[in-house]
């Protein structure tokens, strides 16, 4: 997506959409912890953390944020208030806006579907309910006036990667991205400066939840 959007497949950046739906279990998974706040616990840092990264590799850095977050226990633990439900809009510095919807209590789940609009076409990203983050998902591109999309083939360096377990491929270019990295001395993203700028989003959307405002993010 990023390589598309930098190729001007689809001209100048208007607003997108992701949302996904899935069923997490982190008690199930054996990883209460993730359902503890003062252990980091919550969607918002669990799944928000990486599509706000996602974000501003595709858009460019968040201007401002407008959030809710909301908590539907289940009925084994009525008590638990860690947030399971997410809504946020966000503006772009180089314009634009996009909006995310997650939730851990689709069952049973959905997957992801991300559509990104430009002045000059449509992209569209869906994942697998059971593969959202972990697998490649299906992309294809209709350009303005065209009657339909059309699926997008994973470039080439990527297609190095094939393998039967999609989970493997997925972290065997996260890998090697690393490996370059310490081969150049240089950090590869996402970096220290990406995860600061995610942590300074999750706090001004925490607050816009907490206020009912938006916040604008300062740099």
């Amino acid at each position: 997506i990023k390589q598309l959007l930098d190729d001007g497949a689809i001209g100048a950046f208007r607003h997108a959409s992701v949302e996904i739906q899935t069923n997490s279990s982190p008690l199930e998974l054996g990883r209460p912890w993730r359902l503890d706040p003062a252990h980091g616990g919550g969607v918002l840092n669990e799944f928000g953390s990486h599509f706000i990264d996602r974000f501003r590799q595709w858009f460019g850095d968040l201007s401002s944020v407008s959030a809710e977050l909301a908590s539907f226990p289940p009925p084994t633990d009525a008590d638990l208030a860690t947030e399971d439900w997410l809504r946020l809009t966000c503006t772009f510095e180089d314009g634009g806006l996009a909006t995310l919807v997650i939730s851990w209590v689709a069952d049973p789940p959905q997957g992801l579907r991300a559509v990104i609009v430009g002045a000059e076409g449509v992209l569209t990203a869906q994942q697998a309910a059971r593969g959202v983050m972990l697998t490649d998902g299906e992309i294809a591109l209709g350009r303005r006036g065209e009657e339909a999309l059309t699926p997008v083939s994973p470039p080439d360096d990527q297609r190095d990667f094939d393998t039967a377990n999609g989970e493997l491929a997925v972290s065997r270019r996260l890998i090697d991205a690393f490996d370059r990295g310490i081969g150049t001395g240089v950090s590869p993203a996402p970096n220290f400066r990406d995860a600061l700028h995610s942590q300074i989003a999750i706090d001004a959307i925490r607050e816009s939840a907490a206020s009912g405002r938006t916040v604008h993010l300062t740099r």
